[in-house]
């Protein structure tokens, strides 16, 4: 039973109670979170945690996720890719842990002043990450936008365990060559390791800022669209559109850097409207395997060796075209060129909607 499955028979067991309680009864006190009025009393609520949590994992392992600039919500400048996710209900059967481990790189560019000097870190910075995280699930439905919305709300601060992978390098300027990088002895610390502590303790920071509230997924039942957000929606309100669904958000490949996306539904092959800017890069449509392939060679320096169903040097517009070959599909892109090029794609959300099973509901509204 897939995610939509879950949601589908939870909508109609809520539909179900909810027609009992058209009987006189006594009155159920609200809880105080206003998410509550989701689902509206315990039983129901404990119900979606036990289904949802049973399949949630189904949406996080494999994924690989853009990491947006923290600057710029429109960029992406790193990727999180979900290896391992392990989900337990605790206590009332309403608490559902979540235990993540994964994988990502991300370009880091810091300037930091000390002693007198100025050192940089300008380099894709790669990293192992585990979360653990503890809270409740509702879900609501909104009959008017046809949407269905799932809120994850945690009840402490996330877990996190941030390592970088590899050396941080760092660029010594001025009086930090003569100074600090001449004495690190003295310090108790040279700049590289300076370098990697500071990455260090800013992906806890950065992880558990962003995983603080929780995170949603909403489902459009027109069209079967899925997006995940770490935003808080209103019911009713899709989450924004991340890239691949829209040409608004843009990956930023730096030098020597690449970057995937997905996995998407393949059953009878698979396009993308893309579009380079500022250069070219080599994009590809490859078996989710096979881009987790070229992943954990990036991510071990070693030269990729990865097979891909389509691939294209793009500079401009075009589009890209794979055959169905019986699996998940991500897109890749490499960089070819040593500065940083823009890249946006975007699925066809008709093809999209087919390769999905086609709509929950016929709405009669266009896609």
């Amino acid at each position: 039973m897939k995610l939509h499955a879950v949601i589908a028979l939870a909508l109609a067991l809520v539909a179900c109670s909810r027609a009992h309680h058209d009987e006189p009864q006594q009155a159920v006190t609200k809880p105080e979170v206003p998410l509550r009025d989701a689902v509206g009393d315990h039983d129901m609520r404990a119900l979606v945690a036990d289904l949802a949590s049973s399949k949630a994992c189904e949406q996080f392992e494999h994924n690989m996720r853009g990491m947006v600039d923290d600057k710029d919500k429109t960029k992406i400048t790193g990727v999180l890719w979900i290896r391992q996710c392990k989900t337990t209900l605790e206590g009332d059967g309403m608490h559902v842990t979540f235990e993540l481990g994964g994988n990502g790189w991300q370009w880091n560019h810091t300037t930091k002043h000390q002693a007198g000097g100025t050192f940089e870190v300008d380099q894709w910075v790669k990293f192992g990450v585990d979360l653990k995280l503890v809270g409740a699930l509702d879900i609501a439905y909104s009959r008017p936008s046809h949407v269905v919305t799932l809120w994850f709300t945690p009840d402490r601060e996330p877990d996190v365990k941030f390592t970088p992978i590899g050396d941080v390098s760092v660029d010594p300027k001025g009086a930090w060559s003569s100074i600090v990088g001449g004495m690190g002895s003295v310090f108790g610390k040279s700049p590289d390791r300076e370098g990697k502590q500071s990455a260090q303790e800013q992906g806890e920071q950065m992880f558990s800022k962003a995983f603080h509230n929780g995170f949603a997924i909403t489902v459009d039942l027109c069209t079967s669209t899925i997006r995940f957000t770490m935003d808080r929606p209103k019911k009713g309100e899709m989450a924004a559109a991340p890239i691949g669904q829209t040409m608004d958000i843009a990956a930023e490949l730096q030098p020597n850097g690449v970057m995937m996306f997905g996995p998407y539904a393949d059953p009878k092959g698979m396009s993308i409207d893309a579009n380079v800017e500022g250069g070219a890069a080599r994009l590809y449509l490859a078996c989710v395997d096979q881009a987790e392939a070229v992943a954990q060679a990036f991510l071990d320096g070693k030269p990729n060796a990865a097979k891909p169903l389509a691939a294209e040097v793009i500079s401009g517009k075009a589009v890209l075209r794979a055959p169905n070959e019986h699996c998940k599909v991500a897109v890749v892109a490499r960089s070819l060129l040593p500065k940083p090029v823009m890249v946006r794609f975007r699925r066809p959300t008709g093809e999209a909607t087919r390769a999905a099973g086609g709509p929950f509901l016929t709405c009669g509204k266009s896609s």
